[in-house]
């Protein structure tokens, strides 16, 4: 578990798994076009079975998988998801952020969470962070900037969004 000012990162485990009406919020979300405008999730459409599936797909990955949830108004509702791709061969992860709930964007939360996620890198012993994102997601590079990230690459024409190719920005840090 992953402890902050405002959020706590559950891991993903079966005993934290949200119940069925949370995770048809959180599948909501991922078919939400405004809430997954920057995510590959917008090829996709999710179900709470396709859900379920992904989660217990993960735990045979190298991933570290968390909720995140908030702790304001005493609450602790899900309100995103976090991610660590590691290889602990090279000790370095690829991590990502998702706020879900619109209710709960543009309070740096997201900073919150993502500069979270990097420390718990840096405590299970990773010497590089990455993350990559669209060119047109300010918000997210605004957020690996102010969390210690460089931009190490531009790499042209990776995504296709609409009827036009946008570049990849690849931001890392080493710890």
């Amino acid at each position: 578990m992953i402890l902050t000012n405002n959020l706590v990162l559950v891991p993903l485990s079966l005993f934290s798994i949200p119940e069925k009406p949370q995770i048809e919020t959180f599948v909501g979300w991922l078919n939400d076009p405004e809430v997954v405008k920057y995510s590959e999730n917008r090829h996709l459409e999710h179900s709470f079975e396709s859900q379920m599936e992904y989660w217990s797909e993960l735990e045979a990955e190298p991933v570290r998988y968390f909720f995140i949830k908030t702790k304001q108004g005493g609450k602790s509702a899900i309100i995103g998801c976090a991610s660590a791709n590691y290889d602990d061969f090279n000790l370095s992860s690829d991590i990502s952020i998702m706020i879900g709930d619109k209710n709960y964007w543009k309070k740096g939360l997201g900073k919150e969470a993502f500069g979270a996620m990097i420390e718990n890198e840096r405590l299970h012993g990773i010497k590089r962070v990455t993350a990559g994102m669209m060119d047109s997601n300010i918000s997210m590079i605004r957020t690996a900037l102010a969390c210690g990230m460089k931009t190490e690459a531009v790499i042209p024409d990776s995504f296709k969004v609409g009827d036009t190719r946008v570049p990849l920005v690849v931001m890392g840090i080493s710890l």
